[in-house]
């Protein structure tokens, strides 16, 4: 459907920017969603220092692989507020 196509782009164009803007017009109960704030953090995560053990570095790689794996999935999109809806109606 055309909205499960927006909400999917929506997701994407959150979670792929480095930097975007929202206008204050939003309502703060959009703005304090839980899972919106959850999928703006995915990408403002810093990583952690491993030093200079390889084995440390090696699995740190490996976890920071499959976290990425996890959270740039377009398999299962958490339920955010879908800010394009409106541009479509």
């Amino acid at each position: 459907s055309l909205n499960e196509k927006l909400k999917t782009l929506n997701y994407i164009i959150l979670l792929y920017s480095e930097e975007w803007l929202l206008t204050s017009e939003i309502e703060n109960e959009v703005l304090e969603n839980s899972n919106l704030l959850e999928v703006l953090q995915v990408t403002s995560n810093s990583n952690p220092a491993f030093g200079s053990d390889s084995k440390s570095e090696s699995l740190f790689k490996q976890k920071l692989l499959q976290k990425a794996v996890q959270n740039f999935s377009l398999q299962s999109i958490p339920d955010i507020p879908n800010f394009l809806e409106e541009f479509f109606d």
